[in-house]
């Protein structure tokens, strides 16, 4: 009688510990989905996509002493709201690696990386189809001596959620050789 008591007892036992482990797995199983649905909730399914239509383009360019001048044209079909520019030292180089966004003097702001297009009117996208700014950069602020070519890739504002959104045009991008000595 004894040892069938204990038998009991063990196999009690034993079913409480699976209980517990069966318990704890369903309360995690509960959590994660918990977890996921509000993640879920909180990424945006929309991305934001910049439209067919951006053209930017290099009208003029001249240069002074160390001051790069640019005339920029927006032949596209919507407001341009700025762009990353990057310039090359070096004429082996294919890719312009230096940034000259923290050396604008004139035309606009160094929003880093990066121009925003200045105007009259504090538009976010502020220079619209079919105009012309001029801006200016002292090349040597940027440890510049010669330049042999500069890219643009022109950049639009969105607002959504009352929030304002940088979207990059990376298919507008243009390169231009540009020589500067």
């Amino acid at each position: 009688m004894l040892s069938r008591d204990k038998s009991k007892k063990r196999s009690k036992k034993g079913v409480s510990i699976i209980i517990g482990y069966v318990l704890l797995m369903a309360f995690a199983v509960a959590i994660g989905t918990i977890v996921y649905t509000q993640l879920k909730k909180s990424v945006p399914t929309n991305s934001l996509e910049c439209p067919d239509g951006i053209v930017l383009f290099i009208e003029d360019h001249g240069c002074q002493s160390s001051i790069l001048n640019l005339t920029l044209k927006n032949k596209g079909t919507f407001s341009i709201g700025g762009y990353f520019i990057r310039a090359s030292n070096d004429s082996e180089f294919k890719i312009p690696q230096i940034d000259l966004s923290t050396a604008i003097i004139h035309g606009g702001n160094n929003t880093f990386p990066g121009i925003r297009i200045t105007g009259l009117n504090n538009n976010l996208n502020e220079l619209g189809p079919g105009k012309s700014t001029v801006n200016s950069f002292n090349l040597s602020a940027v440890g510049l001596d010669k330049t042999y070519s500069v890219e643009l890739v022109p950049f639009l504002w969105y607002v959504e959620d009352n929030l304002q959104k940088l979207v990059t045009c990376g298919d507008a991008k243009i390169k231009e050789n540009i020589e500067c000595t």
